[in-house]
């Protein structure tokens, strides 16, 4: 300590301080976030919400909760947002809707921070350009959105040479993060169409959300460049020419969620994860796909598979001359108690697993696996697994249980260590004594 004073620290300090006391140094206040509170529906004007939004600085709250109304209908154009960073509140997406009356989108947002938006429907937006960006929502930056309905919106590529329609719901140059919301009956359209409901340049992070009935090219759910991570997450009956659920690149982490009846007429009816990142898909379930070919998904680069079920995908072979290649294609995969079997292929037994070029054996421990391309674990199960079809048992996604006399029943393992099976809490992964295989536990 006597050092320290020596050498003038304590001297310094002290002369700081008798500065800022009389006022010889000028330290910068923080700005407080101002909240600006809409007073009426109306598309413009005093007390608007398009009047407030105008009015914000970054960083401030716009305010929808003491509107005397349910609905705002936009007759001007897009609400114009250039803050980098804005919060747009609502009072619920029960009791708000904010439409864009399919003359363009609903909200567009030139700032580089966040865009936030709350407790609202979005609903008709419709972006025709020939680069059309975002049907509803746009952000030049990053989009948060909580408790939010995005739905019947539409990015629509049009105009002479090549045409893009990316992201019918919403488009984020940056990250997109949407948590307990419904992404609903959207669609992108163009000569490159990606993204029926959703485009993210960066990260797209899904929690508690539903993305459903919704098309495009490739990614008809969402399609994402930066990583994808799902989280209690439902994508069920969108439509791609590839990637029919969702297509993205990148790390991807998939939790207790279920990707069941989507379409593709290509590949990867349910998912199509692509690059050499690792993939990890934990208490989750990939159903019903119907696809031409790779119903359940392509995986590329390492995955980890553990304590889920792929089952009931469905090959069609809509083009001549197609042959069935197998129901999930893999290049370097770890399996962990979880269940891939019962697919098909024109209605007859599918290879279960395939490799791509370069495929390595599978490995883990614990599984079911009805047939493989690729040499699997000596104690993998083949016998039908008996599933009950997928249904509504708990929990906030949809899941297969497992029959009487299934031979996964006790005969899995939890070495992920995920605690409860897909349904969540109140639901634990190990009875009587050991895991069952699968998403589900009896």
């Amino acid at each position: 300590m006597y050092r320290l004073l020596s050498t003038g620290f304590l001297p310094r300090a002290t002369a700081l301080s008798l500065a800022i006391g009389a006022g010889l140094l000028a330290l910068p206040t923080p700005t407080r976030a101002a909240t600006l509170v809409a007073t009426n529906c109306n598309d413009s004007g005093v007390g608007s919400l398009r009047a407030q939004v105008s009015a914000a600085n970054s960083g401030d709250i716009v305010d929808l909760r003491s509107l005397p109304c349910s609905a705002i209908y936009l007759q001007s154009g897009p609400i114009a947002i250039a803050q980098d960073t804005l919060t747009v509140q609502g009072p619920g997406w029960r009791r708000l809707i904010v439409s864009g009356g399919n003359r363009d989108s609903v909200f567009r947002h030139g700032g580089s921070g966040t865009l936030r938006l709350r407790s609202m429907t979005i609903t008709k937006g419709n972006r025709v350009a020939q680069h059309a960006l975002g049907g509803c929502v746009y952000t030049a930056g990053d989009l948060d959105a909580y408790d939010v309905v995005i739905s019947h919106c539409g990015a629509h590529g049009h105009g002479p040479g090549h045409t893009d329609g990316m992201g019918g719901g919403a488009y984020a140059v940056g990250n997109l993060t949407i948590s307990f919301s419904g992404i609903i009956q959207n669609s992108a359209q163009g000569g490159g169409a990606y993204g029926g409901s959703l485009y993210a340049n960066g990260v797209l992070t899904l929690r508690r959300a539903l993305v459903t009935l919704s098309f495009a090219h490739f990614g008809g759910g969402a399609y994402a460049l930066g990583g994808v991570s799902l989280d209690t997450v439902t994508f069920s009956r969108n439509f791609a020419f590839e990637g029919g659920g969702l297509e993205a690149f990148g790390p991807a982490v998939i939790r207790k969620s279920t990707i069941a009846n989507n379409t593709a007429n290509g590949e990867g009816a349910g998912l199509w994860l692509g690059s050499a990142s690792h993939k990890r898909i934990v208490n989750s379930t990939i159903s019903g796909n119907l696809g031409s070919v790779l119903a359940a998904g392509v995986i590329t680069g390492p995955l980890l598979l553990a304590n889920s079920t792929v089952a009931y995908n469905m090959a069609n072979l809509f083009t001549p001359g197609q042959q069935c290649y197998g129901a999930l294609m893999v290049e370097s995969a770890r399996l962990e108690s979880s269940i891939v079997g019962n697919n098909t292929c024109v209605g007859s037994p599918d290879v279960d697993i395939v490799g791509t070029s370069f495929a390595d054996p599978v490995t883990g421990s614990d599984n079911v696996i009805m047939s493989s391309s690729l040499a699997v674990p000596a104690d993998t199960i083949s016998a039908d697994p008996l599933l009950a079809p997928l249904a509504d048992n708990g929990g906030r996604t949809l899941t297969h249980a497992l029959l009487s006399g299934s031979q996964a029943l006790d005969a899995g393992n939890d070495v992920v260590g995920v605690g409860t099976d897909q349904r969540g809490l109140g639901f634990p992964r190990v009875k009587n004594g050991r895991a069952d295989i699968g998403a589900f536990e009896q």
